[in-house]
């Protein structure tokens, strides 16, 4: 059995034919779940990568005019097809690396090297700041970064992450408390039922309305908003939210970016 070691590019670890171990490495090693080490090309047409040009020009041309720098945080960067498209939208926008920073958070298991090689692909990698960590700790050490050490808050935040119920839901509550006030954070995959579901309940807590615009969804962290003291989630044994709050959630569709965009100012 041939994989990646830390010594050489493709180190060996041989395991007895026929045993557990070799059998458990077959399943492991030879699958979709470590395609992450092997680099395939072209890293944009990777067919996970859902985010839409004229979305990203959208959001980007909206907080530009509220920030003097923009720091946006993708969370769930894996081959690197979005944040590409996030950072050479910013160079046709004209911005900067002096008033532009996108941090890519993600574990990139398999291939430690996977990033790096993405970004000089992409031709952005001087605007891009790697962050090898999972979703949480990557949330959670960016806060503590931001309040202890006042590091600047991220105006964006693209999460392409978890997509299992429950776990969207606290990865959406943590990104919503490091976003800036003012501040944009979306995503894709809306038609996922995990995802579009925990949208739902994240924006009933906080009496959001759930900006869609055709996979991608998108909430706004407008200044001063107050987040209702009478609403709460009720869970079964199962960690499963019992509580049907979709019909009490404000949905606005948008045929086109422009539209969207408007509706943001």
């Amino acid at each position: 059995m041939r994989f990646r070691s830390d010594s050489e590019p493709t180190g060996t670890i041989a395991f007895a034919a026929n045993t557990l171990p070799a059998l458990i490495s077959q399943h492991i090693h030879d699958s979709d779940i470590s395609s992450c080490r092997v680099k395939a090309q072209p890293w944009e047409g990777y067919p996970h990568t859902h985010i839409l040009p004229e979305l990203i020009e959208a959001v980007f041309t909206r907080q530009l005019r509220r920030f003097q720098k923009l720091f946006v945080l993708e969370v769930g960067s894996f081959s690197g097809g979005s944040a590409i498209r996030m950072a050479r939208k910013a160079l046709e926008l004209g911005i900067t690396s002096d008033k532009f920073a996108l941090a890519c958070a993600d574990t990139w298991l398999g291939d430690t090297n996977m990033i790096t090689n993405v970004y000089q692909d992409g031709r952005v990698s001087s605007l891009i700041v790697p962050l090898r960590a999972p979703s949480i700790v990557t949330f959670k050490s960016l806060e503590r970064y931001a309040v202890v050490h006042g590091m600047m808050r991220p105006a964006v935040i693209y999460l392409d992450s978890a997509h299992e119920p429950m776990e969207t839901l606290i990865e959406i509550s943590l990104a919503w408390n490091l976003l800036a006030e003012d501040g944009i954070l979306f995503g894709d995959d809306y038609d996922w039922p995990a995802v579009h579901n925990d949208v739902l309940n994240f924006a009933y807590l906080r009496n959001l309305t759930v900006h869609l615009y055709k996979s991608q969804w998108l909430l706004h962290k407008r200044e001063g908003i107050a987040t209702p003291a009478d609403r709460d989630l009720t869970f079964n044994s199962k960690l499963e939210v019992k509580t049907r709050v979709h019909d009490r959630v404000t949905l606005a569709k948008f045929n086109s970016s422009a539209a969207l965009g408007e509706a943001l100012q």
